[in-house]
């Protein structure tokens, strides 16, 4: 049987971009919680499935998908001279993170991202801040800012440019979204 309640994890489960969930056959309690969910938001494309064997939970699936999303996004800031001996490395690897699962809230980086994160942190907002621009700085001063050309074949910054912490995060959150999408659909498997 499922573990936590589905009602608490579906918003998290819509932002990884899923789009089939799974049952096991004998788990009908966690499935009619779904279909009430479905049904009073009728906006989620879902498909319901039924299983016989046992699958993995939701919240093991979520931690899954939430690691390998950090490993990428920690890649991707190696690539750009942004190593984590930076304070400003773990901050944008969390904010860029959190604007792959809610898009719109890079535009509002300083009233609801900075506060997200320095919360995660134990931190305050004008840290974060100030140490998301310093491990900027730091990528444009190595020369390392241009590899975000490479990342998405084609010239957004030259050698010397420096963007700003909201279109650095949003482009990269931007490139993992894309990409996510051009890899299709993901299943979850709860029972």
């Amino acid at each position: 049987m499922l573990q936590k309640n589905i009602c608490f994890s579906y918003i998290k489960v819509i932002s990884l971009g899923m789009t089939t969930i799974t049952f096991d056959n004998n788990d009908i309690e966690a499935r009619n919680r779904f279909r009430k969910i479905l049904a009073e938001h009728p906006d989620l494309k879902f498909k319901l499935v039924m299983r016989t064997e046992s699958v993995q939970y939701l919240d093991e699936f979520i931690q899954q998908q939430s690691s390998a999303l950090l490993k990428r996004i920690g890649d991707i800031l190696i690539n750009l001279g942004i190593l984590s001996n930076l304070k400003g490395y773990d901050y944008l690897k969390e904010a860029i993170k959190v604007a792959v699962e809610d898009p719109s809230i890079v535009k509002n980086i300083t009233s609801q991202l900075y506060p997200i994160v320095a919360e995660t942190f134990q931190s305050t907002s004008d840290s974060v801040e100030a140490a998301i621009r310093r491990a900027i700085e730091v990528s444009s001063n190595l020369g390392k800012i241009k590899n975000i050309n490479n990342i998405f074949g084609m010239n957004i910054f030259e050698h010397n440019d420096k963007p700003s912490n909201s279109e650095f995060i949003a482009l990269i959150a931007e490139k993992l979204m894309i990409d996510d999408e051009f890899r299709g659909d993901s299943s979850v498997f709860v029972g």
